[in-house]
Order: structure tokens, then sequence, then C-alpha cells
């Protein structure tokens, strides 16, 4: 019924769709490193945050949004669990509904500790804490 020349153009039809959807399968992109962590204000866990991780020397940010808790883990915007390796720059601000003014409280951006504002991601999983103070707790 069916001959050699049909099971060969049958087989290569089969291969050549393999090897276009191959390439998409599986994890693609730069190393990542695991982040993760808790946003405290002045001690008390800071919630519906955002906390930005963005590569200084070029590619593309991470983020993450903070539990009821404080605590987050960054996701790279390719949609995987991790930051690439390399230094950051550390942004944390508020959930847009927040910062478009709906309760008083919370600036724009919350200023980052100076030792914490810009990091160095290597290789493995990560802890990084941010403990914000308050405008009012820096004046007592």
């Amino acid at each position: 019924m069916f001959g050699n020349a049909y099971f060969r153009r049958m087989m290569t039809s089969v291969i050549c769709t393999i090897s276009m959807i191959s390439p998409g399968c599986g994890e693609k992109g730069p190393d990542l490193a695991k982040v993760y962590g808790k946003v405290t204000m002045d001690g008390n866990p800071l919630p519906n945050v955002t906390v930005l991780f963005n590569p200084t020397q070029g590619g593309r940010p991470s983020l993450g949004t903070t539990g009821t808790d404080g605590s987050f883990v960054l996701y790279h915007t390719s949609g995987r669990k991790g930051v690439e390796l390399g230094e950051h720059e550390v942004f944390i601000d508020p959930k847009e509904e927040e910062a478009a003014g709906s309760r008083p409280g919370p600036p724009k951006t919350y200023a980052v500790p100076k030792d914490k504002r810009n990091v160095s991601i290597a290789e493995g999983s990560h802890e990084m804490n941010f403990d914000l103070v308050s405008k009012s707790e820096k004046k007592k």
C-alpha cells in the first residue's frame, strides 16, 4: 500500500517537525539564581509591595510581590523563577493601586537602605531581607 518513498517522506516530515518544535522546549535564557526574602517597615511585615532587581549591565529584570507576611520570591521576566547573575539595582515600590493615592501612607518608591541598593548575585540561592525605616522612625 505505502512504499519506501512514502515512508521516507513521512519520516522526514516528522523529524523536521520535531526539530522545529524542540528548540522551544525546556528552559531557555540566561542562568538564574534563586532570590527570596522579606520586606519589613520599622520591623513589621510590609505586604503588597513590588521588589524589583534590575541588572546594571543590561539584561532583563526580575520582580516579585510581598505577601501578607512581607515575604517574596523573585521571578525573571521570562517567567522563570530567579534573577540573572551579576550586579543589580534594587527597587521596592508600592503596588499601583497604593501608589495612585487610594490611601495615605507609602511614598511612590521606598528608600532602600544604602548597603542594599546595589547587590551582586552569584550562582545559588540568596536570602535578601530589606528592613525599611519610615520617615517618622527616622525623626526619632
